[in-house]
């Protein structure tokens, strides 16, 4: 990989300094500037390498030279013999996303990284998460997973825009009832699909549905299952018990969209993936929550004071001058049990009554489509 390039050609210098004793050692000369050292330099590592190969004083060091340069050409980065990285598109606590081209039959990909030697790491839990959803509508395929020098990367398809940045790049910073109702009918069947495999997503937010590109550009896609955990005994299928965890690295991350459940220990289940999908949807139509905003001093304060908030706030008043059936959703999947089985058809049902009340058809358009 093209990070590990100083290394690489230190066995190239040292070498040649064996045989070219007389002459003033490769080093010396900068050839390979420390600009080598960063992915995003390449460009930049190859034209000062070059200019400084046209200085060479003799054949030996010349011919050392043209070894070196060949070899930061080879390090073009390739993951798994076959990836060719390409700019980074995204980053997060355990690590960063690029796009890359499969260089055997040249289709564009995403690969997420994170260093081995990371003292926290997500990405093998998250392919085998990937490997147990893979085959259902609206979930990447997996192209190659594996280790890489320091790098254990995740081969995805590529996928278009979040959700989160079509919000962000709204006029309103809000979509229409229309994209809403669209949008929850299939976030809804998604939700229903991973948690047919025996999981809960466990990190519901705008961030982590993405839309399709080309043919797919209408089609919701769900991903990062970093934080996914199994509701089920993967062996007896039997539910998981009953606990809770008030410790606060067990606590929800997600303050924004995570369920009322979540902040206070309780285990994570399919109920609370549903209520998640609540809060997102009740935030694009109005551009804030009533939790969002609180402050404190530390990070257990500012969980008693959104908790505080969540249970104390209306439904009624949350989901005022919506639709109905917004309370009533959110009604229902606060009131499932923990291990309930949710009626996914009943929540479908309720916005596609707000859809045919609403004259909305099911074409695939989206606040975004027309701009686009």
């Amino acid at each position: 990989m093209l990070w590990r390039i100083p290394a690489l050609l230190g066995a190239v210098l040292v070498h040649a300094a064996a045989d070219t004793a007389a002459f003033t050692p490769l080093s010396s000369l900068d050839i390979l500037p420390d600009i080598c050292d960063a992915p995003e330099e390449l460009p930049r590592c190859k034209k000062v390498s070059q200019d400084s190969c046209q200085d060479a004083f003799d054949a030996s060091t010349m011919s050392l030279c043209v070894d070196a340069l060949s070899l930061v050409e080879s390090l073009d980065p390739l993951f798994g013999g076959r990836y060719r990285l390409g700019e980074s598109i995204g980053s997060g606590t355990y690590g960063e996303v690029y796009t890359a081209v499969d260089v055997l039959c040249g289709e564009e990909v995403a690969i997420k990284t994170e260093r081995v030697d990371a003292l926290e790491t997500t990405l093998e839990k998250e392919f085998a998460v990937y490997k147990a959803v893979s085959g259902g509508e609206g979930v990447p395929d997996i192209k190659w997973f594996g280790i890489d020098g320091d790098y254990r990367a995740l081969v995805l398809d590529l996928l278009g825009p979040s959700l989160s940045q079509y919000f962000h790049q709204s006029e309103r910073k809000m979509f229409s009832l229309k994209t809403v109702i669209l949008l929850a009918d299939q976030m809804i069947t998604r939700i229903e699909h991973v948690h047919s495999r025996g999981l809960v997503h466990h990190d519901i937010k705008p961030g982590n549905f993405v839309m399709g590109l080309g043919q797919h550009a209408s089609q919701v896609y769900i991903i990062d299952f970093g934080s996914s955990t199994p509701f089920r005994d993967p062996e007896t299928l039997a539910h998981i018990p009953y606990s809770e965890d008030t410790r606060e690295e067990a606590l929800t991350r997600n303050f924004r969209y995570g369920s009322i459940n979540s902040h206070l220990g309780v285990m994570r289940t399919r109920r609370d993936d549903l209520e998640g999908l609540a809060y997102v949807w009740v935030y694009w139509l109005r551009g804030t929550l009533p939790w969002f905003g609180l402050r404190a001093q530390k990070i257990s304060m500012r969980r008693g004071r959104i908790l505080a908030k969540m249970r104390s706030f209306p439904v009624k008043r949350l989901t005022h001058s919506l639709p109905d059936e917004f309370a009533e959703y959110i009604e229902y999947t606060r009131a499932l049990g923990f291990d309930e089985q949710p009626d996914y058809a009943y929540l479908r049902r309720l916005f596609r009554d707000v859809a045919a009340r609403e004259g909305f058809e099911y074409d695939g358009v989206f606040d975004w489509t027309a701009k686009s």
